[in-house]
């Protein structure tokens, strides 16, 4: 996974089509811009009931980027939610790059992520973290929905948690909310912690970006615009 992808799904998900959330009741599309050239579409969609959620969405290439390398990430994820604490029990993702398809799988127990099932198989990274150690992670999809899904008012801008997708660990924060008329502007961080390329650490390790929210209806609140800098310059999404 790219730095700019993890930033921008970190960050953090026409709405699409995810046969694994017929009665989805939260779904949104964004459209994401890397120096002002729009680069790439975010979908998700997320259901929750019962004290369980499902979630899943879909990343891919479009604009002129797009026309030049089709790229795409679907992923999805459920697990059991308290309030706004999250629980994954399965993550699942497919990579598409220009036709090559990589899977993987990773369910959890008791909180536990417990490691990566590939398809096709291969080789594991060597930088991967030892999985048994991750207790207590979000996977990816996970905390997208959580960042930019339906939320109560009192949830908006109170965030901090730890991700796992298989090797690396990270952590994203959002706090500060700020009251402007009809929206609320926070201040957030992703983090790299551990798993990452040594090049990567230490060409940068803190990603600071901006969410704004706005009414979703219902006494709710989602993400309608994250702004962002990345290692491939300032970088937004902006919901449809």
């Amino acid at each position: 996974m790219t730095t700019a992808r993890r930033v921008l799904l970190a960050a953090a998900i026409a709405a699409l089509p995810f046969a694994a959330l017929a009665q989805s009741s939260d779904q949104g599309i964004f459209d994401i811009y890397l120096r002002g050239v729009k680069a790439a579409q975010l979908g998700y969609s997320g259901a929750e009931q019962g004290g369980r959620y499902s979630a899943a969405g879909k990343l891919q290439t479009s604009g002129l980027i797009g026309r030049l390398r089709t790229v795409s990430y679907d992923a999805k994820s459920r697990g059991v939610i308290s309030g706004r604490d999250f629980r994954p029990s399965l993550y699942e993702e497919a990579r598409n790059n220009n036709g090559e398809v990589r899977k993987a799988r990773m369910a959890y127990r008791g909180g536990v992520p417990q490691g990566r099932e590939l398809d096709p198989p291969r080789p594991q990274s060597e930088l991967a973290l030892d999985p048994a150690k991750q207790g207590g992670t979000l996977d990816v999809m996970t905390a997208i929905y959580a960042v930019l899904g339906a939320q109560p008012r009192d949830a908006v801008c109170k965030v901090d948690e730890y991700l796992f997708d298989g090797i690396r660990r990270s952590r994203i924060t959002l706090g500060a909310p700020k009251v402007e008329g009809d929206t609320i502007r926070c201040t957030a961080e992703y983090r790299r912690i551990g798993g990452f390329k040594p090049d990567e650490m230490a060409e940068r390790t803190v990603f600071p970006f901006q969410l704004t929210y706005e009414p979703a209806g219902d006494g709710k609140w989602h993400a309608t615009r994250v702004d962002m800098e990345t290692t491939y310059g300032r970088g937004s999404m902006v919901r449809r």
